[in-house]
């Protein structure tokens, strides 16, 4: 993050930002915020995702857990190509480790799906003794979303009847079992 502060004056920006607005308590200015959003639309898309990454931060330190679920989680820009946690770089998978660990509380808390569009990992083992502490770290938390999505947005509604007519075939059922059976693998 230092380097990249130290290259992108914008960044060093954001930074500023997001500190003097925790330490506010989020009274700081809006102009400065849309500012700080335009000189980002400026950037490379790298750049770009690590200040919007900053910048959604800045709400969260002056909110309680109660408020997670409102947070502004990243998304990525839906000209870019679509990267998975394990392939993107500092400090961007850092910064999106922490908001994916905000989004998995809040939809704990809240009992509804994850909010954030993060493209899943690779489908390694989790317990693969080529991964580093941090790599199985990763994994796991990409996992517990996984089953959260796959629980909301498959079982449940399979469960309440809500499921839509073209996946009520037998076969739908077997393949999200399968998909279940294949998660709580990886977990075990």
């Amino acid at each position: 993050m230092m380097t990249l502060t130290q290259d992108k004056a914008v960044i060093m920006d954001a930074a500023i930002y997001l500190a003097r607005h925790r330490t506010s308590r989020g009274e700081t200015s809006i102009e400065e915020l849309q500012e700080l959003h335009h000189r980002l639309l400026l950037e490379n898309t790298f750049v770009a995702d690590v200040g919007r990454s900053l910048l959604a931060l800045g709400d969260l330190f002056n909110d309680g857990p109660s408020q997670w679920p409102k947070f502004r989680f990243y998304h990525p820009q839906p000209d870019t190509p679509s990267q998975t946690l394990e392939d993107m770089d500092e400090p961007l998978k850092s910064l999106l480790r922490f908001h994916l660990k905000i989004d998995l509380a809040a939809s704990i808390m809240t009992n509804k799906p994850p909010s954030m569009k993060i493209p899943l990992s690779s489908g390694r083992s989790l317990f693969n003794a080529s991964l580093s502490p941090i790599e199985t770290y990763d994994s796991c938390l990409l996992c517990l979303f996984e089953c959260l999505r796959l629980i909301h947005y498959e079982l449940i509604p399979l469960f309440t009847g809500q499921s839509n007519m073209q996946s009520a075939a037998p076969e739908s059922y077997s393949l999200k079992w399968a998909a279940w059976s294949r998660l709580w693998t990886s977990c075990m």
